[in-house]
């Protein structure tokens, strides 16, 4: 007598399980994500919307609509900075300039830290474009 050997049944696995985790790491990373500390109201930087802020105040350069130099937060200006990043092996800083800054006066400032020996200016702005 031949007995009819039983087949298991392979179930299916739910995907639920999966999209209901990966919805949950997207809700954690969006609240535990960081959030850049504000730099000050002394400038008011350009504002674009692809342009993430992540930047420390401590080699951050600030530059006022009226021209004015702030280097790591205290007032500077551009002779003094010539001078530090002359002597500096190798210069790299971030740039802040006010949105009402003349764009003609920012470029012969850019050009003069380049000559200084700047090698790397990146330029901050604001995300979140008007």
């Amino acid at each position: 007598m031949k007995l009819r050997q039983h087949q298991k049944k392979h179930k299916t696995e739910s995907t639920i399980a999966l999209i209901n985790i990966v919805f949950l790491m997207l809700i954690f990373f969006l609240v535990a994500g960081t959030v850049a500390a504000p730099v000050g109201d002394l400038v008011e930087p350009p504002k674009l919307e692809t342009l993430p802020i992540d930047m420390p105040e401590s080699d951050l350069l600030q530059i006022t609509k009226e021209g004015e130099f702030y280097w790591k937060g205290e007032r500077s200006n551009l002779d003094e900075l010539i001078t530090r990043f002359q002597g500096a092996a190798r210069a790299d800083i971030k740039l802040m300039a006010d949105r009402q800054l003349n764009a003609l006066k920012l470029v012969r400032i850019l050009d003069k830290l380049r000559n200084a020996g700047v090698k790397d200016i990146k330029l901050i702005t604001i995300k979140g474009g008007e």
